[in-house]
C-alpha cells in the first residue's frame, strides 16, 4: 500500500505492519512497540540509529536504540523535545 509514496518519496526502507495486499490479512504483528523494534532490525540489520523522532511513547524502543531521540508534541506537532527530558518532566504521558 505504501510502495508509490515509498518510490515517489525515494525513500530506502519503511517499518511497517506486513499485509497481504490483495486480501488485506496482516502478516504477523502490528508494527508498534517492540515489534516495531524487530522490524527495524530486521530490514535494517540491527543498525544504530543516529537520530530518532515520534510523536508516540510506543516508540520507546527505538528511542532507546537512538543516539538521540526527540519527542514531538504540541497542538499542531510543531514542537519537538528531547525525548528523555520531556518523559522525566511528563511522566503521565509513559502509559503503554
Amino acid at each position: 500500500l505504501l510502495a508509490p509514496m515509498i518510490r515517489r518519496l525515494k525513500i530506502t526502507g519503511c517499518i511497517s505492519t506486513k499485509m497481504d495486499k490483495h486480501s488485506g490479512k496482516i502478516d504477523g504483528f502490528f508494527a508498534v512497540g517492540r515489534y516495531k523494534l524487530e522490524y527495524f532490525e530486521e530490514q535494517f540489520d540491527s543498525s544504530e540509529i543516529d537520530k530518532f523522532y515520534s510523536d508516540s511513547y510506543l516508540d520507546h524502543f527505538l528511542a532507546e536504540k537512538a543516539k538521540k531521540a526527540y519527542f514531538i508534541h504540541g497542538k499542531n506537532h510543531d514542537q519537538f523535545s528531547d525525548w528523555n527530558d520531556y518523559f522525566r518532566t511528563h511522566r503521565h504521558k509513559c502509559r503503554i
